[in-house]
């Protein structure tokens, strides 16, 4: 079984993740219940057909469960992304990335149904590589009502502002924006883009 854990995602009592098995992409819910917990498994390409008491379930758990049980550093803020274009074009959608007359980028985006924003991006070129500055960025959510506020009352975490999924999880995040700016810009004349001396 080629098995691959493309996007781990929390939920109010439990979690949601996308997984890849031999092509086919299954996403699973886990909910806690009183003292029991849940695990659904749909397949997407069969019209979200559910998995029940079947070998494939039960083995595709199972990697979950190691998976889960191997890659605890990896979930930051409960989320886990994988840095690969299946999962970027299967979890991410761009709303917005617009070039600012001052050099920088302000990007808008979601994950799943999750609405972010992240603004005053510098974009650095040389040669043909695209190098993106964070140092002066704004991290923000755009939903008020997302799950890293709950993590920052628990914590006592009230001064502040940036989004705690994308300040965990912005090295990933900023590999998938420099791919879209690649994707809208580089073919252009690109005037707002602070040139590297070659030698």
């Amino acid at each position: 079984m080629d098995f691959k854990v493309l996007f781990v995602h929390p939920l109010d009592s439990g979690l949601k993740a996308y997984v890849k098995v031999d092509e086919k992409i299954y996403y699973i819910t886990f909910q806690t219940k009183k003292s029991s917990a849940e695990f659904t498994v749909y397949s997407e390409s069969e019209k979200d057909k559910l998995l029940k008491h079947s070998k494939l379930r039960q083995e595709l758990l199972s990697k979950f469960m190691l998976f889960l049980k191997q890659h605890k550093e990896d979930i930051k803020v409960g989320i886990y992304i994988d840095e690969s274009p299946e999962a970027f074009n299967k979890i991410f959608k761009l709303n917005k990335l617009k070039k600012i007359s001052s050099g920088s980028l302000d990007v808008e985006f979601s994950i799943l149904d999750d609405q972010y924003t992240i603004t005053n991006l510098i974009v650095m070129r040389r040669k043909n590589n695209i190098f993106i500055d964070d140092s002066r960025a704004y991290f923000k959510h755009i939903n008020e009502n997302c799950f890293c506020e709950n993590i920052k009352h628990n914590h006592g975490i009230d001064n502040f502002e940036h989004c705690l999924v994308l300040i965990e999880h912005l090295d990933t995040i900023l590999k998938w924006i420099q791919g879209e700016y690649k994707n809208k810009y580089i073919t252009n004349n690109a005037s707002n883009i602070i040139q590297f001396p070659t030698n």
